[in-house]
């Protein structure tokens, strides 16, 4: 393999770059590469990265190889869109065929980084261009910073978990509208706001398998989480 136990070219994979000796001394590989937008239909894309996943099977025999999925998958709402079921069927194939894996399902994240369909990206790029919001009411998701997603997943490893899936994410479910109004207040700009009337399931998503790690229970998650991580995403 290549000189990096990193994969991939997004945001989550240069986010780890840094930790690339430490994957190297545990022997593991972080496959964090695939279709950045969730609203992607291209079938030949997901192929693609479908066909690069298949490639890393055989170094599963050496190398722990963590698969970075979505908690979206969870999501009935949700989960029938393309995006979401090639994640399920990549997880699948790690299961029936890896010897030696991880799979990491994260929510939204929050973080630096040039994707654009990102929700935090979407929201901030709408209201700093006035354009319109269009939202389901009562809709939630979960928000994560991406550092301590990086301080997690390296204790998850240090406890040698292995063949596993594993959620790593906020124990908060937030309301869409809340994160708009939020970046609102920090940016000073009034958004236009569209709210549709529509019923929105909620989702759990069960964080038992890493609630009791110390990365974790160092983390605040309390009111100011949110805005805190957002200022720091905006560098303010």
């Amino acid at each position: 393999m290549g000189l990096s136990n990193i994969v991939g070219s997004g945001f989550i994979a240069k986010s780890f770059a840094k930790k690339n000796f430490f994957f190297k001394k545990k022997k593991c590989i972080l496959y964090a590469a695939g279709v950045s937008n969730s609203l992607n239909k291209d079938e030949s894309l997901f192929n693609k990265d479908f066909k690069k996943l298949k490639s890393y099977r055989n170094l599963s025999n050496t190398f722990k190889v963590i698969y970075i999925s979505s908690c979206s998958v969870l999501d009935k709402s949700r989960n029938q869109s393309v995006y979401l079921k090639k994640k399920i069927k990549n997880e699948n194939y790690i299961k029936k065929n890896f010897k030696n894996y991880l799979i990491v399902r994260l929510p939204e994240i929050i973080g630096k980084n040039k994707n654009k369909n990102t929700l935090v990206n979407f929201f901030y790029n709408k209201i700093k261009k006035n354009e319109k919001i269009i939202l389901f009411k009562n809709a939630k998701r979960n928000f994560i910073f991406i550092n301590d997603i990086i301080n997690i997943l390296c204790e998850i490893i240090e406890q040698k978990k292995t063949n596993e899936v594993i959620n790593i994410a906020s124990p908060r479910m937030t309301k869409v509208e809340e994160v708009v109004i939020i970046f609102q207040k920090i940016l000073k700009k009034k958004g236009k706001i569209l709210i549709i009337d529509k019923i929105n399931k909620d989702f759990n998503i069960s964080i038992k398998k890493i609630k009791n790690l110390k990365s974790y229970k160092n983390i605040q998650f309390n009111d100011n989480y949110l805005v805190s991580k957002l200022k720091t995403y905006l560098n303010y």
